[in-house]
């Protein structure tokens, strides 16, 4: 089975999309949420608040472990990943809102619960994040936007014109 790694902003729908897209469509994803592999976990399943050492190596070595299982991966947007991905020749897809789509975005995170600590950071940066020099300095094999009410769901057969093309197995 061909695999694509979708590298996703937040909010993009990525988890939502693994927990029912699936149900619904021909398309088989893992969800790999990149905060159990950046920070130490306790033996309460929490994060102590340690950066892990192993990361971004051992969320890379998990990424490598699923391809070819699954139809769609499901990780990280930032840029450490990305940067992982580029040293170790893993070709991805990014995700992203259209840089005009800030208030969205950032309604989109406070109705999904994240803290005020980090819908302060995705307002202070947003810029940095989205804009479209910002992302020149990254080399996916493909790049797809969304705009305003539009989420993974929208873009699946787009991004599944792109497992055919670049997917690995």
């Amino acid at each position: 089975m061909k695999t694509l790694i979708v590298s996703a902003f937040p909010a993009c729908g990525k988890s939502y999309y693994h927990a029912v897209g699936d149900k619904y469509e021909t398309f088989s994803t893992k969800d790999s949420d990149s905060s159990l592999f950046s920070w130490i976990i306790g033996t309460d399943g929490e994060s102590t608040g340690v950066r892990n050492p192993e990361f971004p190596s051992n969320y890379i070595e998990y990424i490598k472990s699923n391809i070819g299982k699954v139809s769609f991966i499901f990780v990280s947007s930032h840029k450490e990943v990305r940067q992982a991905l580029e040293h170790n020749n893993i070709q991805y897809v990014t995700v992203m809102p259209y840089p005009d789509t800030r208030k969205e975005w950032i309604d989109r995170c406070i109705q999904r619960g994240n803290d005020e600590d980090f819908i302060t950071l995705l307002d202070k940066m947003w810029d940095n994040w989205t804009s479209f020099e910002s992302q020149r300095q990254y080399n996916p094999s493909g790049r797809v936007f969304l705009t305003n009410k539009q989420y993974i769901s929208d873009v699946i057969f787009t991004l599944d014109t792109y497992r055919d093309c670049i997917g690995v197995e």
